[in-house]
């Protein structure tokens, strides 16, 4: 069976296709490119992606490679502004610089702080006036009950030592470990049969406060 369109039919829809032709529509906005929305009723995106000036398409943006300058990161700068640098610091005591510090060769000395038959040998020098420093015992030694107003920490390397705390005695021996809180006291023994070894860390000055006299 076939369907006949008369000729007022035909003319019917190709005034139909010439008006659809005819009609505009909003343009499809780009997200990605655009601070227009792609609808008045859209408002703004959260995001808006701006190109770079300057930037051939499909080109990676090159980047510069000299470092602690405003050129860094040359996308950054072109859509926030120039990046914030400082310049680098010196090295500090406490810095990356590799130091090797041995006991055998440090140069061990008395202090007006310490018993006559105990010696220190400074490793380094902390931030805060702190300090990392070696304590030699004489076997027999005694660094009789003090305490420091920074906190401390206390690595046992040669000999056994009594720790005396206030409601506490512990033998210390090469490999322990204890960290002291500030104004906590505590008293040291070195074992008449060896000489005693510590490695200790202040977080400030290392400050020493007799309970009674020494």
């Amino acid at each position: 069976m076939r369907t006949r369109i008369t000729a007022a039919a035909f003319v019917g829809l190709a005034t139909a296709a010439a008006t659809a032709a005819a009609q505009t529509y909003p343009p499809m906005g780009d997200r990605m490119h655009s601070e227009v929305p792609a609808y008045p009723w859209q408002g703004p995106t959260e995001l808006e992606q701006q190109g770079v000036p300057g930037a051939t398409p499909g080109v990676p943006t090159q980047r510069s490679t000299e470092l602690g300058t405003a050129g860094e990161n040359d996308l950054v700068r072109s859509r926030h502004g120039a990046v914030v640098t400082q310049p680098r610091e010196a090295l500090t005591p406490m810095g990356t610089r590799e130091l090797f510090a041995d006991p055998a060769t440090a140069a061990f000395a008395a202090s007006p702080d310490l018993p006559p038959n105990v010696e220190v040998a400074t490793v380094r020098a902390l931030p805060r006036g702190g300090v990392e420093r070696y304590v030699r015992l004489q076997p027999g030694a005694r660094i009789p009950t003090h305490w420091t107003s920074s906190s401390t920490e206390l690595t046992f390397l040669r000999g056994e030592t009594s720790l005396v705390g206030a409601a506490s005695l512990r033998t210390m021996e090469p490999g322990s470990f204890v960290a002291l809180e500030g104004r906590e006291v505590r008293e040291l023994d070195c074992s008449a049969r060896d000489t005693c070894l510590i490695l200790v860390r202040s977080a400030g000055p290392l400050d020493i406060h007799y309970v009674g006299g020494r």
